[in-house]
Protein backbone atom coordinates (compact mmCIF):
# COMPACT_ATOMS: atom_id res chain seq x y z
CA UNK A 1 0.00 0.00 0.00
CA UNK A 2 2.94 2.27 0.34
CA UNK A 3 3.43 2.77 -3.55
CA UNK A 4 0.35 4.34 -3.86
CA UNK A 5 -0.06 6.38 -0.67
CA UNK A 6 2.54 10.02 0.27
CA UNK A 7 2.34 10.42 4.38
CA UNK A 8 1.61 14.22 4.62
CA UNK A 9 2.40 16.17 7.71
CA UNK A 10 -0.49 18.39 8.56
CA UNK A 11 0.00 22.29 8.96
CA UNK A 12 -2.30 24.45 11.10
CA UNK A 13 -4.74 25.71 8.40
CA UNK A 14 -4.72 22.26 6.58
CA UNK A 15 -8.00 21.30 5.14
CA UNK A 16 -9.65 18.46 3.02
CA UNK A 17 -10.32 21.03 0.50
CA UNK A 18 -6.72 22.73 0.14
CA UNK A 19 -5.43 18.85 0.08
CA UNK A 20 -7.71 17.49 -2.24
CA UNK A 21 -6.37 20.47 -5.12
CA UNK A 22 -2.69 20.55 -3.88
CA UNK A 23 -2.80 16.76 -4.61
CA UNK A 24 -5.48 16.34 -7.06
CA UNK A 25 -7.48 13.95 -5.62
CA UNK A 26 -10.78 13.89 -4.89
CA UNK A 27 -11.98 14.52 -0.94
CA UNK A 28 -13.62 11.29 -0.98
CA UNK A 29 -10.22 9.12 -1.51
CA UNK A 30 -8.25 11.54 1.12
CA UNK A 31 -11.23 10.56 3.47
CA UNK A 32 -11.31 6.77 2.56
CA UNK A 33 -7.57 6.54 2.87
CA UNK A 34 -7.63 7.68 6.13
CA UNK A 35 -10.89 6.20 7.80
CA UNK A 36 -12.61 9.48 8.10
CA UNK A 37 -15.97 9.74 8.79
CA UNK A 38 -16.79 13.19 8.61
CA UNK A 39 -14.37 16.19 7.44
CA UNK A 40 -13.86 17.50 11.32
CA UNK A 41 -11.76 14.34 11.90
CA UNK A 42 -8.60 15.82 10.55
CA UNK A 43 -8.35 18.29 13.10
CA UNK A 44 -6.40 15.65 15.42
CA UNK A 45 -4.25 14.38 12.72
CA UNK A 46 -0.47 14.96 12.92
CA UNK A 47 0.04 13.47 9.53
CA UNK A 48 -2.51 11.65 7.00
CA UNK A 49 -2.55 9.58 3.80
CA UNK A 50 -2.50 11.22 0.21
CA UNK A 51 -3.62 8.81 -2.40
CA UNK A 52 -1.19 9.40 -5.32
CA UNK A 53 -4.47 9.03 -7.83
CA UNK A 54 -7.93 8.51 -7.45
CA UNK A 55 -9.52 5.19 -7.45
CA UNK A 56 -13.10 6.20 -7.19
CA UNK A 57 -14.98 5.20 -10.31
CA UNK A 58 -17.76 8.32 -9.75
CA UNK A 59 -14.75 11.09 -9.73
CA UNK A 60 -13.93 12.36 -13.24
CA UNK A 61 -9.95 12.65 -13.73
CA UNK A 62 -10.24 16.36 -13.92
CA UNK A 63 -13.38 17.33 -13.15
CA UNK A 64 -14.30 17.19 -9.50
CA UNK A 65 -17.89 17.70 -8.25
CA UNK A 66 -18.65 18.98 -4.67
CA UNK A 67 -22.70 19.22 -3.11
CA UNK A 68 -23.55 19.97 -6.65
CA UNK A 69 -20.79 22.26 -7.97
CA UNK A 70 -19.00 21.74 -10.66
CA UNK A 71 -15.03 22.23 -10.09
CA UNK A 72 -12.00 22.03 -13.04
CA UNK A 73 -8.43 22.06 -11.80
CA UNK A 74 -6.00 24.42 -12.74
CA UNK A 75 -2.31 24.07 -12.05
CA UNK A 76 -0.55 27.17 -10.86
CA UNK A 77 2.42 28.23 -13.22
CA UNK A 78 5.49 30.34 -11.97
CA UNK A 79 3.87 33.72 -12.70
CA UNK A 80 0.38 33.16 -11.68
CA UNK A 81 -1.35 35.26 -9.07
CA UNK A 82 -4.88 34.61 -7.74
CA UNK A 83 -6.11 37.55 -9.54
CA UNK A 84 -4.50 36.93 -12.69
CA UNK A 85 -6.22 33.32 -12.21
CA UNK A 86 -9.53 35.10 -10.88
CA UNK A 87 -9.35 37.19 -14.04
CA UNK A 88 -8.75 34.72 -16.47
CA UNK A 89 -11.44 32.52 -15.22
CA UNK A 90 -14.01 35.65 -14.85
CA UNK A 91 -13.99 34.91 -11.22
CA UNK A 92 -13.27 37.27 -8.50
CA UNK A 93 -9.95 36.62 -6.08
CA UNK A 94 -12.45 35.72 -3.19
CA UNK A 95 -14.12 33.35 -4.71
CA UNK A 96 -11.12 31.18 -5.76
CA UNK A 97 -9.54 31.64 -2.41
CA UNK A 98 -12.87 30.23 -0.65
CA UNK A 99 -13.18 27.54 -2.99
CA UNK A 100 -9.62 26.53 -1.89
CA UNK A 101 -9.41 27.37 1.66
CA UNK A 102 -7.14 30.34 0.91
CA UNK A 103 -6.28 33.09 3.62
CA UNK A 104 -3.29 34.68 2.09
CA UNK A 105 -3.44 34.73 -1.31
CA UNK A 106 0.68 35.48 -1.51
CA UNK A 107 0.78 31.77 -0.59
CA UNK A 108 0.35 29.89 -3.42
CA UNK A 109 3.15 28.27 -5.37
CA UNK A 110 3.82 26.94 -9.27
CA UNK A 111 2.89 23.44 -8.94
CA UNK A 112 0.07 24.21 -6.37
CA UNK A 113 -3.22 22.86 -7.94
CA UNK A 114 -6.77 25.02 -7.43
CA UNK A 115 -9.87 24.39 -7.84
CA UNK A 116 -11.79 26.31 -9.90
CA UNK A 117 -15.54 26.67 -9.57
CA UNK A 118 -17.10 26.81 -12.92
CA UNK A 119 -19.21 30.16 -11.90
CA UNK A 120 -20.18 32.39 -14.88
CA UNK A 121 -22.36 35.78 -14.61
CA UNK A 122 -21.75 39.27 -14.45
CA UNK A 123 -19.32 40.91 -12.40
CA UNK A 124 -20.83 43.33 -9.87
CA UNK A 125 -19.33 45.81 -7.54
CA UNK A 126 -21.20 46.68 -4.46
CA UNK A 127 -21.99 50.16 -3.84
CA UNK A 128 -21.94 52.18 -0.42
CA UNK A 129 -25.09 51.36 1.82
CA UNK A 130 -25.78 48.40 -0.51
CA UNK A 131 -26.76 44.93 1.16
CA UNK A 132 -27.28 41.52 -0.74
CA UNK A 133 -31.07 42.16 -0.09
CA UNK A 134 -30.92 45.24 -2.12
CA UNK A 135 -28.98 43.79 -5.08
CA UNK A 136 -31.16 40.59 -5.17
CA UNK A 137 -34.79 42.77 -5.06
CA UNK A 138 -32.74 44.77 -8.34
CA UNK A 139 -31.87 41.89 -10.05
CA UNK A 140 -35.17 39.87 -9.64
CA UNK A 141 -32.89 37.00 -8.05
CA UNK A 142 -32.47 35.20 -4.29
CA UNK A 143 -29.82 36.21 -1.46
CA UNK A 144 -29.37 32.31 -1.22
CA UNK A 145 -27.91 32.30 -4.76
CA UNK A 146 -26.12 35.34 -4.43
CA UNK A 147 -24.19 34.00 -1.39
CA UNK A 148 -23.67 30.47 -2.61
CA UNK A 149 -22.13 31.37 -6.02
CA UNK A 150 -19.75 33.67 -3.98
CA UNK A 151 -19.15 31.66 -1.25
CA UNK A 152 -20.76 34.25 1.32
CA UNK A 153 -21.24 32.32 4.11
CA UNK A 154 -24.32 33.71 6.76
CA UNK A 155 -22.47 35.34 9.35
CA UNK A 156 -20.37 36.84 6.48
CA UNK A 157 -20.52 40.43 5.87
CA UNK A 158 -20.38 42.18 2.61
CA UNK A 159 -18.80 45.99 2.21
CA UNK A 160 -18.41 48.39 -0.56
CA UNK A 161 -16.65 47.80 -3.63
CA UNK A 162 -16.62 43.86 -3.00
CA UNK A 163 -17.38 42.36 -6.41
CA UNK A 164 -19.67 39.38 -6.80
CA UNK A 165 -20.50 37.14 -9.85
CA UNK A 166 -24.16 37.53 -10.41
CA UNK A 167 -26.72 35.71 -13.15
Amino acid sequence: MEDILTVYRMRRYDRLETLSAHFGVPVCMIMRANAFRNAEDIISCKEIKIPKKCYCLRCAADKITTAGARYETYTVQPEDTIYGIAKRCGLTMRIIQKANGIDDAAMIRAGDRLLIPAISGERYCIREGESLEDIALARSISVDSIMEKNFIGPAEAVHAGMQLILG
